[in-house]
C-alpha cells in the first residue's frame, strides 16, 4: 500500500494559530455578553478546556444555552464573522510556523513524491488562506490542496467535522483511504479521518508541557492513531512507523 497524498491540520499542526483564534472567539463571546448584561467572561484558556471541539458558532450555542439568552441566525452569523475578521487581522500582523514544519514540508516539496494537502477542520476558507499566506507555508500547497471544513458543510456546523470533510477529500482527489494520511493535533480530528479509514498520523508539539503531551499522546492513540510524533523532528521515524502499522 503506497501512500500518495499527505493530509496537514493545519491550526496548532501547520500554523501556530489556535490561541490566535480562540482570543478571538472569547472576545466576540465577551461582548455579546456584555450586550445581554451577564457578567462572566470567557479566557481562551476556558473555551480550550471545555469547548475544544466546537466551531465558533458551537461555542456561541452553548453559550446562549448556558446563560439563557437567545441569539438570531443572523447574529450567530455576525459572531462566526466577527471571529473571522480578528483572526484574519491577527494573522496578517504575523503567523508562525509551528517549530521545525518548515524543514519537513521542504524536504517533502524537494522529493516531490507526495500531494500535500491543508485542511482546516475548524476555520474558514478566508482563515487558512491567511495562517498559510502569513506564515509562509503557502509555497508548498497548491490552491487546489487547500480544504475548509466549513466551506463544503451543507448545513452550517456547530462542532468540529465528522468524516464529512475526509470524504470530500477522497472524492476529490478520487482517492483510496489507503492512499492517504492524516495529520492531526486533536482527538476530534483524528477520529474525523479514522472514521473516513484514513491512516492517522498525531502531532503533540502544539502541548505547552510534556505532561500535556503525554496525555494527548494517550488520547491520540486510544482514538485511533497509528503513529503520533512528539514534534516535526519525529515526522521520518513516524512515518516509518505509521506505514508499517498499516500493513499489519
Amino acid at each position: 500500500m503506497v501512500i500518495k497524498w499527505i493530509l496537514f491540520d493545519c491550526d496548532n499542526t501547520l500554523v501556530q494559530s489556535e490561541n490566535v483564534i480562540l482570543k478571538a472567539i472569547a472576545t466576540t463571546l465577551n461582548a455579546q455578553l456584555a450586550l445581554n448584561g451577564i457578567d462572566h467572561r470567557y479566557t481562551p484558556e476556558e473555551l480550550k478546556e471545555q469547548h475544544r471541539d466546537l466551531t465558533a458558532r458551537g461555542m456561541a450555542v452553548k453559550m446562549m444555552m448556558r446563560f439563557r439568552f437567545r441569539l438570531r441566525k443572523y447574529e450567530l452569523r455576525d459572531v462566526a464573522a466577527d471571529v473571522e475578521d480578528q483572526v484574519i487581522a491577527k494573522l496578517k500582523e504575523g503567523a508562525e510556523p509551528c517549530p521545525g514544519v518548515l524543514e519537513v514540508l521542504a524536504k517533502l516539496h524537494e522529493e516531490d513524491e507526495y500531494t500535500l494537502a491543508a485542511v482546516s477542520c475548524s476555520s474558514s476558507k478566508a482563515c487558512l488562506e491567511a495562517a498559510l499566506s502569513n506564515s509562509g507555508l503557502d509555497q508548498f500547497f497548491l490552491a487546489k490542496d487547500r480544504f475548509s471544513a466549513l466551506s463544503i458543510a451543507t448545513t452550517t456546523p456547530v462542532t468540529k467535522p465528522d468524516s464529512a470533510i475526509y470524504r470530500h477529500i477522497l472524492d476529490k482527489y478520487d482517492a483510496k483511504p489507503h492512499e492517504c494520511m492524516v495529520i492531526q493535533d486533536t482527538v476530534v480530528g483524528a477520529s474525523a479521518a479514522v472514521r473516513a479509514r484514513i491512516p492517522v498520523m498525531g502531532y503533540v508539539g502544539g502541548c505547552a508541557t510534556d505532561e500535556e503531551k503525554h496525555a494527548a499522546i494517550l488520547e491520540l492513540a486510544m482514538a485511533g492513531c497509528k503513529s503520533v510524533m512528539w514534534d516535526w523532528s519525529d515526522f521520518d521515524k513516524e512515518f516509518e512507523r505509521l506505514q508499517e502499522q498499516i500493513k499489519k
